[in-house]
């Protein structure tokens, strides 16, 4: 089976579904294109919250965060492997905003 270049996955969650999608998602097919993607928004003064090698969602990813004005969370990410679920850890210190994005595995 071929994979296609890119996979946009809407996660809802029905306490912000009034408000905002819980983020978005886009899968880029390698870990250099999450870089180039990163390198692009650092260059448009756009605030990134990098993860690499987290086990989110049942997988193994590398990945990065954005917010627009918003509200919305966007996450662009390279798959790595399927893996058991394991709740995404914060940071101590971290804050709301983090919490927020970070919750993608929490049901």
């Amino acid at each position: 089976m071929d994979v296609p270049p890119w996979v946009l996955s809407f996660v809802l969650k029905p306490e912000m579904a009034a408000a905002v999608p819980g983020h978005l998602g886009i899968r880029v097919s390698s870990p250099q294109e999450v870089e180039a993607w990163k390198k692009h928004c650092l260059a448009q003064n756009i605030a990134v919250r990098e993860e690499k090698g987290v086990n989110c969602c049942y997988a193994i990813q590398d990945k990065f965060w954005v917010q627009d004005p918003e509200g919305n969370w966007l996450e662009i990410y390279y798959f790595h492997q399927d893996a058991e679920w394991s709740a995404p850890e914060q940071t101590e210190g971290e804050g709301e905003a983090i919490t927020a994005a970070s919750s993608c595995c929490k049901s």
